[in-house]
């Protein structure tokens, strides 16, 4: 009897020794998030769960993994906090700026507004939910809306200059981005969206040397993801760091064989090697189809011109890629300035450009944003019908088919 009283003792004080240290690492996720620390405050909130179930750590962990990007996990916790039988405030908003992150934002914008116009604390997380719902929408007016409104009633908020960061590059305005950026992973170093961005802004600018340390701490934090590796090997060559960014890009080349990047890559080593006929090899490899990367085309006229070889037709080439590229650039411009009247028109010209660029993707991407602003939009129902017709997808031929019988 005495063995079983002390065991059950020492299992008492076991658990309340686990729940003790719960709740402190509970308490140390909301206060590393109240500082913007979001990515310290996710791994305090993780060692919580290990030791103890609970729903308001859950919410929490939903909260966080959202603001970090980490979707499907966000969604996990979102369903391991659902209350037992009705519901709570605290669930029912977490489930709105879920929807809004993901790319519904229209679909709750009238209540998640409603705690901004009633300054509740809760305010700077709907503003962000929908601000990065928008991005993924391509949905930018919306976007500088809610920004302006933001930097007015609150300019220091961190979430504010990290939204506004994305948004400027978005804009392709890596300049702008850039110190908000820094103040941002100054603040929480873990943040990889941020970190991600700033690298891609400073390689943008041509400043490999900043952007190095970046993608390296990115690659030892997130591992060897395609975008991480590509940018890392780019950068190398830029800061004339051969043989380490050939490391880079056969790594890539075995986790995607035939990247454009990694292959353009190689050509800008063995070149910088002085070996033109192997740099040529790869710049064409790189350079082909429609797909192919037009900054190769640019490094293989260079190439031919060191080995005093004819480039005129290469140069064709780059300029039919430039036309198609400043025609881009302007329809991005009129996602935001065109109205909205005209908008699916506009999704649906960048959508004909991505196709013809070999991005069959990004294309259906467009074209579902274009019918999102008028479903009855008849060129993209016909785009969509003849490319479906050449996938053999019977279904979505006979869907969109539909549409082009009725008046827009």
């Amino acid at each position: 009897l005495l063995i079983l009283v002390l065991a059950a003792t020492g299992y008492g004080a076991w658990r309340w020794m686990r729940s003790s240290q719960a709740q402190s690492h509970f308490e140390q996720a909301q206060a590393h998030a109240s500082q913007d620390k979001l990515f310290d405050a996710y791994l305090e909130i993780l060692k919580s769960l290990e030791l103890k179930e609970s729903r308001e750590a859950r919410l929490l962990a939903a909260r966080l993994s959202r603001q970090l990007g980490k979707d499907k996990e966000a969604k996990k916790h979102l369903d391991l906090a659902r209350p037992e039988t009705g519901t709570n405030e605290a669930y029912q908003l977490e489930q709105l700026m879920y929807r809004a992150h993901i790319g519904d934002p229209p679909a709750v914008q009238s209540i998640l507004l409603r705690y901004i116009a009633e300054k509740r604390p809760e305010a700077s997380l709907c503003r962000e939910a929908l601000v990065r719902g928008y991005i993924t929408r391509q949905r930018l007016g919306p976007v500088l809306t809610i920004l302006d409104a933001w930097e007015r009633d609150t300019p220091n908020d961190l979430q504010y200059k990290f939204c506004r960061g994305l948004f400027n590059m978005e804009l392709d305005l890596p300049k702008h981005a850039v110190p908000l950026l820094e103040e941002v992973v100054k603040v929480d170093p873990g943040r990889s969206i941020a970190r991600v961005n700033l690298a891609a802004a400073y390689e943008s600018m041509s400043n490999f040397e900043a952007a190095v340390p970046h993608y390296e701490y990115l690659l030892e934090t997130e591992g060897p993801k395609e975008v991480i590796l590509q940018g890392l090997a780019a950068c190398y060559v830029g800061v004339q760091k051969y043989d380490k960014a050939e490391e880079i890009s056969q790594k890539l080349l075995s986790i995607s064989p035939g990247d454009t990047i990694a292959l353009r890559v190689m050509g800008q080593v063995e070149m910088g090697r002085g070996n033109l006929p192997e740099a040529e090899n790869y710049f064409r490899e790189a350079s082909e189809g429609p797909a192919g990367d037009y900054l190769a085309l640019y490094e293989l006229i260079q190439c031919l011109n060191r080995q005093q070889k004819d480039s005129t037709a290469v140069k064709d080439r780059l300029d039919a890629r430039y036309k198609k590229g400043g025609k881009l650039h302007e329809l991005t411009r009129l996602k935001i300035t065109a109205p909205v009247s005209q908008r699916a028109d506009v999704y649906y010209q960048i959508a004909k450009l991505v196709h013809e660029t070999g991005n069959p993707h990004g294309a259906l991407h467009n074209l579902n944003i274009a019918l999102k602003y008028n479903p009855r939009h008849q060129p993209s129902h016909r785009f969509l019908v003849d490319y479906y017709t050449k996938q053999g997808n019977r279904s979505k031929v006979l869907y969109h088919r539909r549409f082009l019988q009725k008046k827009n």
